[in-house]
């Protein structure tokens, strides 16, 4: 063998081991403009997370109560908080004292409204305001307001842009829609998917240096906890569980191999992901069940359908053409009758 094909066959064997993984690069990117041109992100699936994430506020307004909620103190003799930044427009803030009734009204014709899923560009801004004051004036906050507030926030954007009466149907004419509004939808909804990907890789790594997670006893002092204990038996059973050091470990363990796992699953294919969208619901009923934290788990369900459930080319059945379309295509196609 002369050096010349030598050279030439050295050449072949790194343009073919280099050729996969650089060509899957465009390809990616020209699916990703060909979906962002034809795949409509205004689905139902969007609705029913906008749906979930305003039930778990109502939730919480309508069944704590309001000694709870919004709990008066020499801090905050009126039970809100109003000495932040922006407090001067928090909901709670512009009806508070003997005013408060009005705010807890207004907050639940709102979300009412946002479930319902009628006029979603409408309603959007309403309902970022509603969780966001929530979430700046309780006294008594909790991740799962934290979380709402932000994604209404982010969802605002692709809303503004949704043109349908209701959240619950899908958006047949969106390919029609101009470029800057296909880049604004689908760039809220990444935004999105980035930040429920941040909270459980947070989640997860957060806890490793505490030493309750890093032994595996944590879950014993918590069902320990009067505040979040479950009631009998669910209480003796679990306690008897996690009492050992194996259903302890197990547990514990489990738990932060789960938030990594849907950590991961921002750059998972669809099969991963529609695997770890039912471990993920699983995993926070189960939080719902043994701490009755039922707002939070109901607000991270939402945050897994906008996380995991991406956009996708409508199948045979889930294309309803109207009746008066249907005809009139019917007659545009039928032959003229020669005279």
């Amino acid at each position: 063998m002369n050096i010349s094909t030598y050279a030439a066959r050295t050449r072949g064997a790194i343009d073919l081991a280099l050729r996969g993984p650089w060509r899957s690069i465009p390809d990616a990117l020209r699916r990703a403009d060909r979906d962002i041109r034809e795949v409509s992100p205004f689905t139902p699936v969007l609705g029913a997370a906008r749906s979930l994430l305003a039930l778990a506020t109502l939730l919480t307004i309508l069944f704590t109560p309001n000694g709870q909620l919004f709990f008066r103190s020499v801090t905050y003799p009126d039970g809100v908080t109003c000495d932040r930044v922006l407090s001067a427009i928090s909901l709670f803030c512009v009806w508070r004292g003997d005013a408060a009734g009005v705010a807890v009204a207004v907050a639940v014709v709102l979300l009412a409204a946002v479930i319902s899923g009628y006029l979603p560009a409408v309603t959007a801004v309403p309902h970022w305001w509603v969780a966001w004051s929530f979430n700046m004036s309780s006294p008594i906050p909790d991740g799962g307001d934290q979380v709402s507030a932000v994604l209404t926030l982010l969802l605002v954007p692709i809303l503004l842009m949704d043109r349908r009466r209701h959240h619950w149907q899908l958006d047949r004419g969106y390919p029609s829609r101009r470029p800057v509004a296909k880049v604004i939808a689908y760039t809220a909804l990444a935004l999105c998917a980035v930040q429920v990907c941040v909270i459980y890789f947070h989640a997860a790594v957060g806890k490793f240096a505490v030493e309750e997670w890093a032994n595996g006893t944590v879950l014993w002092y918590w069902f320990q906890d009067p505040t979040f204990a479950p009631a009998e038996p669910l209480r003796t059973l679990m306690l008897g569980v996690v009492g050992s050091a194996a259903g302890g470990a197990v547990l514990a363990y489990g738990s932060l191999l789960t938030e990594l796992l849907l950590a991961f699953a921002l750059v998972a294919g669809p099969r991963y992901r529609a695997v770890m969208l039912v471990a993920g619901a699983l995993f926070h009923l189960g939080i719902a069940v043994c701490f009755g934290l039922w707002s939070f788990s109901t607000t991270m369900l939402a945050a897994l359908l906008l996380y995991l459930v991406r956009p996708s080319r409508p199948t045979a059945a889930e294309i309803v053409v109207p009746a008066d379309e249907a005809l009139s295509s019917f007659d545009e196609r039928r032959p003229v009758p020669s005279p």
